[in-house]
């Protein structure tokens, strides 16, 4: 079940869902273009932050940033794992995720 959407830059869609998945999909077409991993629970909120990347919430409990978006060809993201501990937020830390 699509859960949530967001319009990335390039004109591209977004969706999270209960799959833990962020899929990117072109618009024009109707094709998924790639896939990003990651998170433990279903995505529940997306949204686009002003330089560009997409941050995704999770019922896991941790928002994650994917940066490079529009670095479709190298295939791999650099990911920023915020974690939240009540009001305050630890992190980020980072690594690398492949997409699909």
């Amino acid at each position: 079940i699509v859960r949530t959407l967001a319009v990335l830059p390039d004109g591209s869609l977004a969706s999270g869902s209960n799959d833990q998945r962020i899929k990117i999909w072109n618009i024009k077409t109707g094709k998924l273009t790639r896939t990003l991993t990651g998170h433990t629970g279903s995505v529940n909120a997306l949204t686009v932050l002003p330089d560009g990347s997409l941050a995704s919430g999770s019922d896991d409990k941790k928002v994650k940033i994917f940066v490079c978006l529009r670095h479709s060809h190298t295939c791999c993201y650099r990911l920023s794992r915020l974690a939240i501990r009540g009001s305050k937020v630890a992190g980020p830390r980072c690594s690398r995720v492949p997409c699909g």
